[in-house]
């Protein structure tokens, strides 16, 4: 049963009160005067804003040194990253129009604050945990994180997004010297993004095979561990094979890869893509040419594991949402944050930054097509199927 608010419940009664008013002294025509006094009483009361202080305890004053002059280990665990991380980013964000005062308004509270604030909610915590930690009503968080996001958002270009050919020749020269699979620029995976409460719109769409409501992500990450691509926003009701067709990559392959060049995945994905060279299933799987093979992709494949795991550990967010989905607008919210993480996350790898204890990703249980040999021919593009033939071949020689 929804209970119902203070105010709610005291502009009913002045409402009543009118009322009564008004019927009272409707015959008394001496009194009439009283009775247009009390409606005006009444309509001036419920003009105001606010017929209660708000249960935040406010903070008297902020100041911006105690962040960088605290223990670091206390800084890092409440910022997800460390002091010198932090003024990193609050360079590159100060000037974002986000921050600038809207003629008309109030001044913005400083911008150091409103990253302190969006940091430390990544913590899987509610708007009501993190007011109350910085003395900020929770309105005021809401805002600070949308402001926030926008400007993290404004550097996503720079440090997320998709690898140059010379960049993806990197990834393919570090997978083939480990396994000798050759052309291999990336790795990918789908992860689950839970959710704490189930979203008001739709609930059941979101409830997974796991049995918690969450939203589906599909991920790609380079060999250092940097997402290179994602696509977020699906239900968590959605299997990886199905969610992948959704993404730009799928209706376009051409626009992402060269000749024969592909992404190594787990089993989930099949040989429905013809850029994603998956393990072999049993039987096959369990014949030792393949079962060899199944186990050099895993041991590079593992990558985008790690990936999801670090940021899951930086960023307890992303591992559960305490908020409230009340419509669509807030899906795109968290859609928002999650992007945001992902940026950062690939800032911290830029900046060598120290990880926190990755959250284990559930194994997908990789569970194999008799030997053909098939010759590399660049003005083609292979099948799903043929290409892990293809790759398969080419990397025997390094057994």
């Amino acid at each position: 049963m929804v209970k119902e608010g203070t105010r709610a419940a005291t502009d009913l009664l002045l409402e009543a009160r009118a009322l009564y008013a008004v019927l009272e002294d409707s015959s008394e025509e001496e009194d009439s005067g009283d009775g247009l006094d009390d409606i005006s009483v009444v309509t001036n009361v419920l003009a105001t804003r606010y017929l209660f202080r708000s249960n935040v305890l406010k903070s008297a004053k902020w100041y911006p040194a105690p962040v960088f002059s605290k223990d670091p280990v206390r800084a890092r665990r409440d910022l997800r990253i460390s002091v010198d991380g932090f003024r990193f980013l609050l360079a590159s964000l100060v000037d974002h129009p986000a921050f600038k005062r809207t003629p008309g308004k109030q001044q913005q509270a400083p911008v150091q604050l409103q990253l302190e604030v969006f940091l430390y909610s990544l913590q899987s915590l509610s708007y009501y945990q993190v007011s109350q930690y910085f003395g900020v009503g929770e309105g005021t968080i809401k805002k600070f994180n949308d402001r926030v996001v926008e400007a993290v958002l404004a550097l996503e270009g720079s440090f997320v997004r998709w690898p140059t050919k010379t960049e993806r020749g990197v990834t393919s020269a570090h997978v083939q010297h480990a396994t000798g699979f050759p052309n291999c620029i990336g790795f990918v995976d789908g992860t689950m993004f839970q959710l704490k409460y189930a979203p008001k719109v739709d609930a059941e769409c979101y409830f997974s095979r796991k049995a918690n409501y969450c939203l589906n992500g599909q991920i790609v990450c380079d060999h250092r561990r940097r997402v290179i691509y994602y696509q977020v926003g699906l239900p968590g009701s959605v299997h990886d094979k199905r969610a992948f067709p959704f993404t730009n990559m799928a209706s376009d392959p051409r626009g992402f890869f060269g000749a024969n060049e592909y992404l190594l995945g787990d089993s989930a994905y099949g040989v429905s893509f013809p850029f994603i060279v998956s393990p072999y299933k049993r039987p096959a799987a369990l014949e030792p040419d393949n079962a060899q093979f199944n186990f050099r992709l895993s041991s590079q494949r593992i990558a985008i594991e790690h990936c999801i795991g670090i940021m899951k550990g930086r960023f307890p967010f992303l591992s559960e949402c305490a908020a409230y989905l009340l419509s669509e607008d807030d899906i795109v919210r968290i859609c928002k944050r999650q992007r945001a993480c992902f940026t950062l996350h690939n800032v911290c790898i830029e900046l060598r930054e120290k990880q926190f204890d990755p959250v284990a990703e559930p194994a997908p249980g990789d569970d194999w097509v008799c030997e053909i040999e098939n010759m590399y021919d660049p003005d083609r593009y292979l099948s799903s199927d043929d290409l892990r033939i293809w790759v398969q071949a080419e990397s025997r020689q390094y057994v």
